[in-house]
């Protein structure tokens, strides 16, 4: 079954806040560099987070910064609880007015610290430091225990997908590079394929206490059940729980999913025809359910757009048929001949009627306007009458 992807702009605004977070860091970091220095003598080894720290110095100042970025596949929340572990020399003393270290000998341990863009002042033998952290560029997972995670989405049926991506800033714990006091920029994703823009219906699992804020593209109908409204450049909506918020931005994909119906031809009338010129239109019958054969294959079934018309696959099917004698459909209004079979060749009450749907009914509407939305709307059957007076209605 065919499917008709249309990428909506959602994609476009994303790449532009992405490059928009890139672009201003490039301004504001305009300038300053920073240098890897050796380990100082009073320290030994840092961790944050589990990865091994660096000792830097950046050119603005003579501050000396603690910094680690944790790898790929780590969380905002592995950031907001970051272990920090501290080797010193022997005796060297650690002190924070910030954080608090538990000592074991040399060993300093702070157990959790929240490192999403804070920095904090440690000192080491009496000399200060920065410790700060970030993540790696690129994809960000959504941990099971984030307070404003979303912990599973459906978008018109369909499982969405939820991540985040991140742009970080390398300088981080220096106010001067920071953009609106950040250096970890991570933005966040409910991506999934849609038929419709619209009054989408979905699902948001959200963790215990958090709610969608009013005023997104994303409203509440009762329990996890949402409505998505996507027809906007960036649709997007805001999840809270107590005072932290966290929005969300919906990368959609219209997809349009054919509709297959079945599509042919009824000969029933004809063949009791018994007039003079009989045998001249059997014939033509007979090269136009021959083409339609071809053109349908043997199962006689067709894939069209939802929304489509049975005068669209009649004119689709003209167009490639190739039929010696003419065709007239009159501008794709009604179909007066196929192949010299038209009306009031058996007489002044022939002509061609379709019937459509499961229960072989004559639509009151003419096939421009009969629309194949559902299966249901199939099959539909052109029939060559003769006598229209004694046609079911």
């Amino acid at each position: 079954m065919k499917k008709v992807k249309q990428s909506l702009a959602l994609l476009l605004a994303v790449i532009m806040v992405l490059s928009l977070n890139i672009s201003t860091f490039a301004t504001t970091t305009s300038g300053i560099t920073t240098t890897t220095i050796p380990t100082p003598s009073t320290i030994v080894s840092a961790t944050i987070g589990g990865s091994n720290a660096v000792f830097q110095q950046d050119s603005n100042g003579s501050a000396i910064y603690i910094r680690a970025m944790l790898p790929s596949g780590k969380t905002e929340m592995d950031l907001k609880n970051a272990r920090i572990v501290i080797t010193t020399t022997q005796g060297t003393s650690l002190s924070s007015s910030e954080l608090t270290f538990s000592k074991n000998r040399t060993i300093y341990t702070c157990n959790s610290a929240d490192l999403l863009n804070k920095p904090y002042t440690i000192t080491i033998g009496g000399a200060p430091y920065i410790l700060a952290a970030g993540l790696q560029d690129g994809s960000v997972p959504v941990s099971s225990n984030d307070s404003l995670g979303i912990k599973a989405a459906t978008l018109d049926g369909n499982t969405a997908e939820i991540y985040g991506t991140n742009v970080q800033n390398p300088f981080t714990g220096n106010p001067a590079a920071a953009t609106n006091n950040k250096w970890t920029f991570v933005e966040y994703f409910v991506k999934s394929d849609v038929s419709k823009t619209t009054d989408v219906d979905g699902t948001l699992t959200l963790p215990a206490g958090a709610s969608v804020k009013a005023g997104g593209c994303a409203v509440q109908k009762s329990g996890d059940n949402y409505r998505f409204n996507l027809d906007t450049s960036s649709p997007s909506f805001t999840v809270e729980n107590g005072t932290e918020t966290r929005t969300y931005h919906v990368q959609a994909t219209v997809v349009q999913t054919g509709v297959t119906v079945t599509y042919n031809f009824d000969w029933q009338y004809l063949n009791t025809y018994t007039g003079a010129n009989a045998a001249e239109l059997r014939t033509k019958a007979q090269q136009i359910q021959a083409a339609a054969d071809a053109y349908f294959g043997a199962n006689h079934q067709v894939t069209v757009p939802s929304g489509t018309t049975a005068m669209k696959v009649m004119q689709d099917f003209i167009a490639a048929a190739n039929l010696p004698n003419p065709t007239n459909i009159n501008g794709g209004t009604y179909v007066a001949s196929i192949n010299g079979l038209g009306e009031f060749s058996a007489g002044s009450m022939s002509g061609w009627m379709y019937r459509a749907g499961a229960a072989g009914k004559y639509p009151n509407v003419g096939a421009a306007d009969y629309r194949i939305t559902t299966a249901a709307d199939g099959p539909i059957i052109w029939t060559y009458v003769v006598d229209y007076s004694v046609i079911p209605w």
